[in-house]
């Protein structure tokens, strides 16, 4: 993606290369190093029928 302000295709960082303007989260995103999803541990139903122990 280029910059919204004057164009310029390359950008250092969060950075306009050009203009030094501040590039939007958008770009950012396809940058940043993306972290890999959290584990959400499930919460286990309560068992019927007898099972759980006494």
């Amino acid at each position: 993606m280029s910059c919204g302000q004057c164009g310029a295709e390359q950008q250092r960082g969060r950075f306009c290369v050009r203009c030094g303007r501040r590039l939007p989260f958008v770009v950012l995103a396809t940058t940043t190093v993306r972290l890999p999803p959290r584990r959400i541990p499930t919460p286990r139903p309560p068992v019927e029928g007898g099972l759980a122990p006494a």
